[in-house]
């Protein structure tokens, strides 16, 4: 995560990394790899706004249009970019808060391995029963 991060984030629209930075942080509501601070070793973003952090790192309200220009604009006005970066970004980073994501919901995760496991088992049992079936029934394969 870290050397994404610091290597391929370059804020630009059209960049598929970028973009999966922003949806991360913006659907997990964090902020870098551990902390913000991340940020400051990267070597491609566009930092030209001065932006200590890419907006998907700032609090803000569930907005319809996520991504783009018209959130750069409302996060300015929400004083994102030169407020206090304890109360308007996120503080929490993204390898914690997808941990924290996954530990929530273990079970079903686990459950629904399980359901597969025993999905497949049966498939097998189900094959073998047919194998031996057809081989009862003298049929002959072509």
């Amino acid at each position: 995560m870290q050397k994404t991060l610091e290597e391929h984030y370059t804020g630009d629209l059209e960049n598929r990394i970028s973009n999966a930075w922003d949806a991360m942080q913006y659907t997990f509501q964090c902020c870098g790899v551990e902390s913000g601070a991340d940020w400051s070793n990267t070597k491609t973003w566009l930092n030209n706004e001065n932006w200590a952090v890419p907006p998907s790192c700032c609090k803000a309200p569930d907005w319809p249009d996520a991504f783009g220009k018209p959130v750069v604009e409302k996060l300015t006005q929400l004083a994102c970019m030169s407020g206090d970066p304890k109360l308007s970004n996120y503080n929490t980073g993204c390898y914690t808060a997808i941990q924290q994501w996954i530990v929530a919901r273990a079970t079903i995760l686990i459950g629904i391995g399980i359901g597969l496991g025993l999905l497949q088992i049966f498939g097998i049992i189900f094959a073998c029963l047919l194998c031996n079936a057809i081989s009862k029934s003298g049929s002959q394969a072509v």
